[in-house]
């Protein structure tokens, strides 16, 4: 678990395989908000069309809430099964219990 106070916190994962969706256990109180950015660990930015800035925030308490993007990613296909890492954008107060990837 991960708790971020008032100042923003970033926790970023260990290398993974990339899936098809990404679920987050997570409570945000009041002005809380969670983003996820998936990371190209050879370069270490973000894959375009899925930085934090391009995820749907995630407000609320959730034991299992997908991770949405703007917009399609124009290579999410390629994406499946590739080496990527989360990068957790923690704004308010926020707590980040658990991910699954599949």
């Amino acid at each position: 678990s991960h708790a971020s106070a008032a100042a923003p916190g970033v926790v970023l994962t260990r290398p993974i395989a990339a899936g098809n969706n990404i679920r987050v256990n997570y409570a945000a109180e009041a002005g809380g908000t969670l983003r996820v950015a998936l990371i190209d660990p050879a370069t270490g930015a973000p894959k375009p069309g899925r930085s934090a800035a391009d995820c749907v925030p995630l407000r609320g308490d959730s034991t299992s809430a997908a991770v949405s993007w703007k917009a399609a990613a124009p290579d999410q296909e390629q994406d499946r099964g590739a080496t990527i890492q989360l990068q957790f954008h923690l704004q308010g107060a926020v707590e980040l219990y658990s991910f699954a990837v599949a």
